[in-house]
């Protein structure tokens, strides 16, 4: 038919596949700012962030770190604890004992800068990590909309199936201390990583977010810009 005079083009009769991938987590149905078929009452659907459509293209990927400047992330959860960012020198190094030589101890998922201590090796301040957690659970809850693991056939599904999270604890109960968010900046900024959520939803100077850096950094648009003196 190819050849044939009457028959100008031809193309093969092909079988589309379906688009939007759709997780196969337990709670996802119950995230409708992913994907809102009307499932509360009075939702709207498609009132979302199309996040299936997003997903055909992309789910993320290991190789991005998001820095979560927040209260602590339960790094242990089910639904997080493959998608932690881990620094391996410090977790396979010496207990108490500064194995990379970046200044910070123990920093094996980040660091808690609120609660961190210092001491003083070789005329050197190093700041001693304490082992994280997150007593509050924002922290946590934040994580888990950045990478909580997608399509693990449990929990809910974060907008990255993928990802690495690293844990910067900048606060507790009584909300977000400005001194240790600058200071969780500055060590993603160290380590040279790509994205920080910071919490705080307190304004930034500029000039601290340098371009060189190659970091975009993220505030939750919903946080109260109300903060007290300390």
């Amino acid at each position: 038919w190819i050849g044939h005079p009457s028959v100008a083009i031809a193309e093969p009769n092909l079988l589309r596949q379906l688009m939007s991938r759709i997780p196969d987590d337990s709670r996802f149905n119950q995230q409708w700012a992913l994907d809102n078929i009307g499932q509360t009452t009075g939702g709207m659907p498609d009132a979302d962030i199309d996040a299936p459509e997003a997903w055909d293209l992309h789910r993320g990927s290991a190789d991005v770190v998001v820095a979560v400047i927040d209260t602590g992330i339960d790094h242990d959860h089910v639904d997080l604890v493959d998608n932690m960012w881990v620094n391996t020198v410090e977790r396979d190094g010496v207990a108490d004992f500064d194995d990379d030589g970046n200044g910070f101890i123990d920093d094996i998922f980040g660091c808690d800068l609120l609660g961190a201590g210092s001491r003083i090796e070789d005329g050197i301040e190093k700041l001693i990590c304490v082992e994280q957690s997150d007593s509050v659970g924002h922290g946590t809850h934040v994580a888990g909309i950045i990478g909580a693991q997608g399509n693990n056939n449990l929990g809910a599904v974060g907008v990255n199936w993928d990802v690495s999270l690293m844990e910067l604890q900048a606060g507790d109960s009584g909300g977000i201390d400005l001194l240790a968010s600058y200071q969780s900046m500055a060590y993603a900024f160290y380590r040279k990583h790509t994205y920080i959520l910071e919490q705080s939803g307190q304004p930034v100077s500029k000039p601290f977010y340098g371009t060189p850096a190659n970091i975009v950094a993220v505030n939750a648009s919903y946080s109260d810009p109300a903060s007290s003196l300390l």
